[in-house]
């Protein structure tokens, strides 16, 4: 008898045992009443998945968050430690722009590309 109570079984050509297919209709139960989720991935959207990672050298979502968050941080961090009777040049101003530009190209880039996935 089977350890899955409702799993269907299929034979792979290279595998010597079955393996199951589906294992169980209901959703898992969890102690933290969390919730387990599936989502499904275009090849459009996995192709401007990988270019995203790779850009940004991330391995996954929480890595590109995790850029975000450092771009993010490092402007406050400037921005508050500039003394508040320093008079700003507008080349300051423009640089900060550009960083703050880069941060907003991740974020919607990150948008499109996930807004494309499909909970299944």
């Amino acid at each position: 008898m089977s350890s899955f109570p409702n799993a269907e079984y299929s034979q792979p050509s290279n595998s010597p045992t079955p393996l199951p297919v589906t294992l169980e209709k209901e959703p898992l139960q969890h102690a933290d009443d969390g919730e387990t989720r599936c989502w499904h991935y275009s090849p459009e959207t996995l192709r401007d998945e990988r270019e995203l990672l790779k850009k940004y050298h991330a391995d996954d979502f929480r890595g590109l968050l995790n850029e975000t968050h450092i771009m993010l941080i490092g402007l406050v961090k400037l921005m508050q430690n500039i003394n508040p009777n320093t008079r700003v040049k507008g080349c300051v101003i423009i640089s900060v722009a550009k960083l703050l530009g880069q941060v907003s190209t991740l974020i919607l880039r990150t948008r499109n590309v996930y807004g494309n996935v499909k909970q299944v």
